[in-house]
């Protein structure tokens, strides 16, 4: 069985990532349609098992409080400079049509 290089693998999913679309990526490459989703495939494969592996013993609790502390939309502006708009409004706007 023939295998493709790792540089035209390299070119493959990187046309992938970039948006491109099958077609056009086997036109590209002129590496095959069935070739092409094969390699998808095994990618899928090996970054599922990356992901499963890193994720592993995350500390999920002190990262969510490191994310509630940096809430972009609490923070005061600076002393002497005011943001547009701010305070964010808090009344809403109520269509007067049934």
């Amino acid at each position: 069985m023939n295998r493709i290089t790792i540089e035209k693998r390299v070119q493959v999913i990187s046309a992938l990532v970039e948006g491109d679309s099958l077609r056009s990526v086997v036109r590209m490459t002129g590496v095959a349609l069935n070739t092409i989703q094969k390699l998808m495939a095994d990618l899928g494969t090996v970054c599922a098992e990356y992901q499963d592996k890193a994720m592993r013993n995350l500390n999920w609790l002190a990262l969510w409080a490191s994310l509630e502390q940096e809430n972009p939309m609490e923070r005061k502006p600076e002393s002497g400079f005011q943001y547009p708009g701010w305070p964010p409004p808090t009344t809403h706007i109520v269509s007067s049509r049934p």
